[in-house]
């Protein structure tokens, strides 16, 4: 009885130790398996992006670059067609000046050379020299669907009598660089010899113009 008590013992402790062995082996393979997915994880981070991915990063890196280039050159172009409308404006001015002072009656007058848009100021009866002719910003061009100023042989022309009114028919000069959309323009607006400026506008005034 004694014999088969010890060996019924005997078998216990070994089943028990056979557990706890197998328990040892199972927590040291998952402590193996996640020490081997750390490093894989590691090698993978150390590997950096892959072909992929690096471009689609080149890609999105090209449409930002492109996108603040187009919105760069349309402000530049939106610039150098609002310097043309200040010179515009200031050299109408000037020749109403000169009428007034002169008590005659004075003109300026604008076309387009070549690639230059040029701007002159005279007296109505006596014909711009070359030396007359002076340039507006580089880049700048007459819209000659939009400029409505009287013209004769290439040349549009406003005319101020010696009082500083203009001589009709009334009209616009419109000023566009590259292919900006925002456009500038300086208006006749009154025979009294009011003139001001003018904005392109997404609705078009009663005669079809965008400008005014």
């Amino acid at each position: 009885m004694r014999s088969r008590l010890q060996g019924e013992a005997r078998a216990l402790r070994s089943t028990r130790s056979g557990q706890q062995s197998g328990d040892r082996k199972s927590f040291e393979n998952q402590r193996i398996g996640k020490d081997q997915q750390s490093k894989d994880q590691q090698s993978k981070d150390q590997r950096g992006f892959t072909l992929i991915e690096l471009m689609v990063t080149i890609s999105i890196a090209g449409i930002l670059a492109t996108i603040a280039a187009l919105g760069w050159i349309e402000w530049r172009n939106t610039q150098q067609a609002t310097a043309a409308q200040d010179q515009a404006l200031q050299v109408m001015r000037e020749a109403q000046t000169k009428a007034m002072a002169s008590r005659r009656e004075w003109q300026v007058s604008f076309r387009q050379a070549d690639r230059a848009v040029q701007w002159a100021t005279h007296p109505t009866t006596v014909s711009p020299t070359t030396s007359d002719w002076q340039a507006f910003p580089a880049g700048v061009q007459i819209d000659r669907v939009e400029t409505t100023l009287p013209e004769s042989g290439g040349v549009y022309r406003v005319e101020f009598t010696y009082r500083g009114h203009i001589n009709p028919p009334l009209g616009r000069i419109t000023f566009a660089a590259g292919s900006s959309r925002s456009k500038r323009c300086v208006v006749t607006s009154t025979i009294l010899g009011t003139v001001r400026k003018g904005n392109n506008n997404r609705v078009a005034d009663d005669r079809g113009r965008y400008c005014y």
